[in-house]
């Protein structure tokens, strides 16, 4: 696992590239995913004709239909996976990267998760995450925007830690 820190300055330039394209508004998430996939495939010297992939975790809780109940307390997960050759990542122009995560993240919406839990019928633990192979030349990039959990309230006060975990590691 790595760490990026990027400057406000790279963030803001290339967000002003990409400020609006044909009415589609691109997240800095999308962005900076796309930035830093065409970088590792560049700097991983890989061919043209090599297949890689792009594991997005997306936060599913807002995208199912009907909605979880409100007391429902915990997280929804699902991977986002687009996968591209490295030649079309390297060769082509930003946006064409931009577009496919952006693509990929919206592609799962309501009727896509449950038609997908619906495959299951009621054996949901099939589906629990199993540890994921993420190996050369893929790529995992998360994004903690969207997890509010510093503003959890468990009845004892607000948590004064918070990390990640898989569910393969709590089994």
């Amino acid at each position: 696992m790595a760490r990026l820190k990027l400057s406000l300055d790279i963030i803001n330039t290339l967000k002003a590239k990409f400020k609006e394209d044909q009415g589609v508004n691109y997240t800095t998430f999308e962005i900076l995913a796309a930035h830093i996939w065409r970088c590792a495939c560049l700097a991983c010297g890989l061919s043209d004709d090599q297949e890689t992939k792009l594991y997005m975790p997306v936060n599913g809780q807002s995208r199912l239909n009907p909605p979880l109940p409100y007391e429902y307390f915990g997280n929804f997960i699902f991977n986002a996976t687009p996968i591209v050759l490295t030649g079309d990542i390297q060769l082509e122009l930003l946006i064409y990267t931009v577009k496919i995560i952006h693509e990929a993240s919206k592609r799962r919406d309501d009727v896509s998760v449950l038609a997908y839990l619906g495959q299951y019928d009621s054996d949901l633990t099939v589906v629990k995450q199993r540890v994921p192979i993420h190996k050369y030349p893929n790529l995992t990039i998360v994004s903690w925007t969207e997890m509010l959990i510093y503003g959890s309230d468990f009845g004892w006060d607000s948590p004064i830690y918070m990390g990640w975990t898989t569910l393969s590691s709590l089994l």
